[in-house]
């Protein structure tokens, strides 16, 4: 697969709909394999992370609204690998010149070294990509990650790679579609597609990761309270 990924915008729109599939499939186990994504409504900023557990991964920082940049590595191309540090090097450099907050947001996110070898900024949503590795001109090294066609293919397509690794039976594909068009999530949609979290817990996750939540299914569902320690009994004097 050689594509080029979409412009911040659409890529944002898309991560989104593959996070919430991996919550409403994965229940607890989600944070071990696939997509998530945050959003920092107070920073206007969102974070994004894709670990395929094959060689290669993935992060997206992004500024609602503005920019972003998509960095990550992949063994899939021996040349990049080897010469790793070095592209690393050259894109922290580049993101240090970027306009403020994606320096900061890059080094939240990917502190020390990570082995990058690909590193990709764009200005606006719909921006085109830039390589800041100097390495990949194309911006195409994105596409050798194993997991990358969830992102970068057509609904279609990327519907019946969802359906395969989240074991969704084909008779739920107009939902799972539904998601990754980034349509609200309904309670329909929570009881078609949820195998084992809660309902209420995949509707924080919905809201923390920015995915658009109806109006009613939003209200129903009061908000997270820390749970409470229960105090332990001390042994006192007769």
């Amino acid at each position: 697969m050689d594509l080029v990924p979409p412009s911040p915008g659409p890529l944002l729109r898309r991560w989104r709909g593959l996070s919430l599939l991996c919550a409403l499939r994965l229940g607890e186990n989600e944070f071990l394999v696939g997509f998530s994504l945050r959003v920092d409504a107070a920073r206007g900023a969102a974070s994004g992370m894709l670990n395929d557990f094959l060689g290669g991964y993935a992060r997206l920082s992004a500024r609602v609204g503005g920019g972003a940049v998509l960095y990550g590595g992949t063994n899939r191309d021996e040349g990049r690998s080897d010469a790793a540090p070095a592209l690393e090097r050259r894109a922290r450099a580049a993101i240090a010149r970027l306009p403020a907050p994606l320096p900061a947001l890059v080094d939240a996110e990917a502190r020390g070294s990570l082995g990058w070898t690909f590193a990709m900024h764009a200005p606006t949503p719909d921006g085109a990509w830039r390589d800041l590795t100097g390495a990949d001109p194309g911006c195409t090294a994105f596409s050798l990650l194993p997991d990358a066609g969830e992102v970068l293919l057509p609904n279609g397509e990327a519907a019946d790679f969802c359906m395969e690794q989240y074991e969704i039976p084909h008779g739920k594909r107009d939902a799972v579609l539904a998601v990754l068009r980034g349509e609200p999530l309904t309670a329909a949609l929570v009881r078609t597609l949820l195998r084992k979290r809660p309902r209420d817990g995949v509707v924080h996750a919905a809201l923390a990761m920015g995915y658009p939540v109806g109006a009613a299914l939003a209200t129903r569902t009061p908000p997270e309270e820390p749970k409470k320690q229960r105090r332990r009994r001390t042994g006192g004097t007769a």
